[in-house]
């Protein structure tokens, strides 16, 4: 694994968090949560263990670390299953046998996507990482470890599919755990580790427990597994773009197989994090259902500055403005094609709306330029506008609905910020924009509806709830309404803060 930088750099930290593909290089929910966080706690001393796909995918970091950030430090998994060196029939590995355990669950896995079965166990496999029984150079360098993996070709386990899929599968699932495993040598002293995700944050944290016994807080925004399901099922139209293999994301059971693999990690993170947090009561229970033990897990639902958003009220025009506004970024997983699709039928209604995209157009160039193109043919150039990255107080004020029409979140921190700008929202069906539009529990519900919540990828419903709120005064000021009081009762920024502030200092004093 390939170490990019380790400036700051520190021996020790109070609390290690382990991030994979968001903070502080890309921009969107989860990295605002992380900064606001490390910027309030400003007595913890925090490192940062970066994990990204592909160093070319990141260029520069979008954040300036908060001064409390006192080590940071990048690796990337896609140079971990990259061998740079030619073929060693002599090479020997150190533990021939230990080797066996990768093919044994590979070949679990193969069986447990075909059959719809849960995943397999992984406890042996990372046992035997974290007693070195498995190295990184064993697996990618020796004959032994080619012998090892020669059943996953035969019988049953090809699933149909060529040697050269399964053979890159294979590298592209285990040699980021090994990798992730050699560098816990050189990573500071931590009196907490945070992973904020299954997956190989969530491995790593799973790694660091058996080694150093650390203690492990584990929060999950989104349930990890369930969003790669979806990257998963996104990827075959683009698997060979870049001229590298696509490590059997082109195929149904190649991605399958993948599920299963990250439900497998996420069962062990589950099982050795002395603490799990959800921001809402669905992802609490999907991820019990997952393996998370009851007695460890938790909701602290995230929170935003309110006093921060409410001066915009103010600042707001006497009538509501016919501006439809997706504010995140632009990238599958928020089906930005359903937002134009929305605008070009509100349009039809009433011509005075347009929609603005606000937000990165970077991340995912493509299907920028595909969104760019629908825009296009639906004859909407000049009414549906890509505005970029903006600040987001100078556009609040300026608009009348904000409208999410993701295909998965969690608890989005664009609708809590609107909510307390004062604007109504119109959101699928997804993580918990049910409990934030309409509530969470009777007390809640009674507080009244702060907009609606559609289907996804439904532009019709969507377009019918915007029109429904644009076109009604009462309903629109109702919502408002509703939408403030309840961000301010449930949802401010020191309630989240004190909870992880108090999750901190048991697990510091325990492990002092």
């Amino acid at each position: 694994m390939g170490l990019i930088r380790r400036k700051p750099q520190a021996a020790s930290v109070d609390v290690l968090m382990l991030i994979e593909g968001t903070y502080p290089m890309i921009p969107g929910g989860v990295s605002e949560w992380v900064h606001a966080t490390i910027s309030s706690l400003s007595d913890t001393r925090f490192g940062i263990v970066f994990i990204g796909g592909d160093e070319s995918q990141n260029d520069a970091p979008h954040y300036a670390l908060p001064s409390n950030v006192v080590h940071l430090e990048h690796h990337y998994i896609a140079d971990t299953w990259k061998s740079h060196r030619h073929w060693s029939k002599r090479r020997e590995a150190r533990n021939p046998e230990a080797l066996t355990q990768i093919s044994h669950q590979y070949r679990a896995l193969v069986d447990a996507a075909t059959n719809d079965l849960p995943a397999p166990d992984a406890t042996e496999l990372f046992e035997l990482i974290v007693a070195g029984s498995i190295t990184r150079e064993d697996f990618l360098h020796s004959r032994d470890a080619w012998e090892a993996l020669r059943p996953c070709y035969q019988g049953d386990y090809t699933d149909n599919r060529s040697f050269i899929d399964i053979f890159w599968q294979i590298r592209a699932m285990y040699a980021p755990l090994l990798a992730l495993n050699a560098i816990i040598d050189r990573l500071p002293q931590a009196g907490i580790v945070h992973a904020l995700s299954t997956g190989f944050a969530g491995a790593l944290a799973t790694l660091l427990k058996q080694r150093r016994n650390d203690a492990v807080l584990l929060s999950e925004h989104g349930i990890y597994t369930r969003e790669r399901t979806i990257d998963l099922a996104r990827s075959a139209a683009r698997s060979n773009e870049s001229g590298h293999h696509s490590a059997s994301l082109d195929d149904n059971d190649g991605r399958r197989v993948w599920i299963k693999y990250f439900e497998a990690l996420g069962t062990i993170s589950y099982r050795h994090a002395d603490s799990i947090t959800a921001l809402h009561t669905s992802n609490r229970a999907w991820q019990l259902t997952a393996g998370a033990p009851q007695e460890r897990s938790r909701v602290v639902a995230n929170g935003i500055d309110v006093s921060r958003f409410e001066r915009l009220r103010d600042e707001r025009p006497e009538t509501v403005p016919r501006v439809v506004a997706f504010i995140g970024r632009v990238v599958p997983i928020k089906d930005i094609k359903t937002f134009i699709r929305s605008i070009a039928l509100m349009r039809q209604s009433d011509p005075e709306i347009v929609g603005w995209v606000v937000g990165p157009v970077d991340q995912d160039p493509q299907y920028a330029d595909e969104c760019l193109a629908l825009v296009r043919s639906l004859g909407q150039l000049n009414h549906v506008r890509f505005l970029g990255f903006q600040d987001i107080e100078h556009i609040y004020p300026r608009i009348g609905v904000l409208m999410l029409t993701s295909l998965s979140e969690s608890l989005p921190l664009v609708v809590l910020e609107a909510f307390a700008a004062g604007v109504p929202v119109v959101a699928t069906d997804v993580g918990a924009c049910t409990e934030l539009v309409v509530g969470r529990d009777a007390e809640d519900i009674a507080r009244g509806k702060a907009g609606a919540v559609v289907p996804i990828a439904d532009p019709q419903r969507s377009c019918n709830a915007v029109l429904a709120l644009l076109n009604n005064e009462h309903a629109w000021q109702s919502a408002r309404d509703a939408g403030i009081e309840r961000v301010s009762a449930l949802y401010d920024k020191s309630n989240m803060l004190d909870a992880y502030q108090s999750l901190y200092s048991h697990f510091s004093q325990r492990s002092a």
